[in-house]
């Protein structure tokens, strides 16, 4: 049924896709089986498709200049974007963010927020590019999301497609995308697997391995860092 399913936008579901939904289904059955519901869970034995992994795009740090630079139809997703690729944060905990949860602590810049997946509670300092762009966006009050509005779905995802189209980028970019591209320039600046793991919240090294090889696999190793920008208070990073 999964490998015959097609999306809205008339495309399959990936293999990724059809793994992660077939995994639940085979938790949500052992437990219809403890529960005496079923005799045998009927999920066990089935032999899924191999993953294949999609090359993952990144961004250049000219790439994102021009992004800066270029009007977004949605400017919440254009905030929480160009936050993801300084910070590393997904889309699904960037919705949960509130300004609380934005604190300066012996002048260091620090986002404390309760991990999507994993439910921990951690803190991380953020750079000055990171906070500048927060700045820019205007404090409210504690208890206000920092980025209102945003969701995801093939809504927001269309519109980002026409903001890359609009700043001349011909890239099939996705909100993930931000997230790959802050990791992929940290390990090129820091080669510090451990830190990277630890920010983008990974619950083992081998993850966070897997998550890089994929993009180095693509695009060798010539990008230019975009970790360390000047100031960003004009827009001018470079």
């Amino acid at each position: 049924f999964l490998s015959n399913t097609i999306k809205k936008d008339g495309n399959p579901l990936s293999s990724s896709t059809i793994d992660s939904y077939y995994k639940k289904l085979t938790i949500l059955c052992k437990e219809l089986v403890q529960q005496g519901i079923l005799k045998k869970n009927p999920a066990i034995g089935v032999k899924l498709p191999k993953v294949t992994h999609k090359r993952k795009e990144i961004l250049s740090k000219e790439e994102i200049k021009v992004l800066i630079e270029t009007d977004c139809r949605l400017n919440t997703l254009k905030d929480f974007f160009i936050f993801s690729c300084f910070t590393g944060i997904d889309n699904a905990t960037c919705k949960k963010l509130y300004w609380r949860d934005y604190v300066v602590e012996d002048g260091v810049h620090k986002i404390k927020l309760t991990r999507t997946k994993t439910g921990k509670i951690y803190g991380f300092p953020i750079s000055q590019n990171a906070s500048d762009w927060l700045n820019k966006i205007g404090r409210r009050s504690d208890d206000d999301k920092i980025f209102t509005g945003l969701s995801y779905g093939g809504h927001q995802n269309n519109i980002l497609l026409f903001w890359m189209k609009d700043a001349g980028i011909n890239k099939h970019i996705t909100p993930h995308c931000g997230r790959h591209t802050f990791a992929y320039h940290s390990y090129k600046t820091h080669k510090d697997l451990a830190t990277i793991m630890n920010i983008m919240g990974h619950s083992g090294i081998t993850t966070t391995q897997r998550y890089l090889r994929s993009v180095f696999n693509d695009y060798g190793d010539n990008f230019d860092s975009i970790t360390q920008y000047e100031s960003i208070n004009t827009m001018n990073i470079l």
